[in-house]
């Protein structure tokens, strides 16, 4: 067991509760685990919010010298995990007074096309798509703040070319060009699989995507498959621990020596 807490750092909401049971399940299933001397959700918008957690978060007799493992449970490096996490952990009363260490987010680990990949050839075989006749459109959040935030999901796609064989292999975001829509209605194929590279339970994957495929007429044309956020993957949980692990060891490097 590492003797640390492990924060995972989520957006959260603060109307919509389906936002953060992922990451409460996501959390509960490391705990579970006992990899870690403490679990902990942290939210920007919910509790144990950002700029709290570190203040109500009480040190185990397990843990070392209040040890933290910040992960950011955010698909890519942009806005939130570089700007707004960083700035929201150092208002915490305790910041000065602990030892911790924001990783990279889940979303660039170097396993993260594989995982995807499996979960894609999985939908296709369920709902027997031919990859001939499949467009596959991986959807991210995006935003024009941060000039990072699309590369993730941009990488996703490109490397699902030759992990699923579909016909076309495109992207497109929420908050920044090319939009959703309007990818939608360049689509010729028979079928469309559409994959959000998000950590899901919230209004995104529920309503808005679903909503802005059905705002395009041609999507009337095109068989629709909506599979599961990225987030709702069992296999997200061991991608976090090994970010945590990878932070731990690097961590400690001066303590051991």
């Amino acid at each position: 067991m590492i003797p640390a807490t492990l924060i995972i750092a989520a957006h959260g909401s603060n109307t919509d509760s389906a936002a953060s049971a992922i990451v409460e399940r996501l959390a509960s299933n490391i705990r579970a685990g006992q990899h870690f001397a403490q679990v902990s959700p942290a939210y920007r918008r919910g509790s144990p919010a950002f700029n709290k957690v570190l203040d109500v978060t009480s040190a185990c007799d397990l843990a070392l010298n209040d040890a933290f493992i910040v992960v950011p449970l955010m698909t890519s490096e942009g806005w939130f995990c570089t700007r707004v996490l960083p700035e929201m952990l150092a208002e915490n009363g305790r910041f000065s007074e602990v030892r911790l260490v924001q990783t990279p987010p889940v979303g660039n680990h170097p396993d993260v096309a594989e995982i995807v990949g499996r979960q894609i050839r999985r939908a296709m075989a369920r709902h027997f798509l031919r990859p001939d006749e499949t467009t596959l459109l991986i959807v991210g959040h995006g935003t024009t703040r941060h000039d990072r935030s699309d590369k993730a999901t941009l990488c996703l796609s490109e490397q699902m070319r030759s992990a699923t064989s579909c016909h076309s292999n495109v992207s497109a975001f929420l908050d920044e060009p090319p939009f959703v829509e309007d990818i939608v209605a360049q689509i010729e194929t028979r079928h469309l699989l559409v994959f959000p590279f998000l950590i899901g339970g919230g209004q995104h994957t529920i309503s808005d995507i679903p909503r802005r495929i059905g705002l395009c007429s041609h999507a009337s044309n095109v068989h629709v498959v909506y599979d599961c956020a990225f987030g709702e993957n069992p296999e997200l949980a061991d991608l976090i621990v090994d970010r945590a692990t990878i932070a731990w060891a690097e961590m400690t490097v001066g303590v051991r020596s």
